[in-house]
């Protein structure tokens, strides 16, 4: 489930002065490759961390920009990627849940927007892939956002495991 707000954001979690900005909560789905490597962890070790987080102009139903389209666990990347960036902060929920903070600066990614994927790395693996491999660890559909260059946004993206 997706939902809007606006506030000021910064000097709690960047830190300096709080700016204005569009707040966006996006619940992001696992990748099916992402389960994997977690479930694998509990037997060699192997780790994954979380590196940046790509937008992208798909994930919305274009007969319904309200309405999020269902997302593929399978898939390894977004359909339409128009901008990746490094992922601003990350905090812990508990142990099964992350929230990802992803800043759009007022110039970056201005067009319409409807999905998010979280990428990460591979560390620690013993096997396939090996470790500094890149690979989607989730992704999240929301309704269509038009994106310009009045405000920032922050894009809060959550991942249940």
């Amino acid at each position: 489930m997706s939902k809007f707000g606006s506030a000021t954001f910064g000097s709690a979690v960047f830190g300096g002065e709080p700016v204005p900005f569009l707040y966006l909560q996006i619940d992001a789905e696992m990748t099916t490759e992402c389960r994997r490597l977690i479930a694998r962890g509990h037997t060699d070790g192997t780790s994954v961390r979380i590196t940046k987080f790509s937008v992208g102009r798909g994930g919305f139903d274009p007969n319904d920009y309200l309405a999020a389209l269902p997302v593929n666990p399978d898939a390894d990347a977004l359909s339409n990627s128009i901008f990746t960036d490094v992922v601003d902060h990350i905090e812990w929920a508990n142990d099964s849940c992350v929230v990802c903070y992803c800043l759009l600066e007022s110039a970056e990614a201005n067009q319409t927007l409807g999905e998010i994927a979280i990428t990460g790395i591979v560390q620690n693996s013993s096997g396939d892939p090996a470790d500094d491999t890149e690979f989607v660890m989730a992704i999240g559909h929301f309704p269509m956002l038009a994106k310009n260059t009045d405000m920032q946004y922050v894009l809060r993206v959550t991942i249940q495991a």
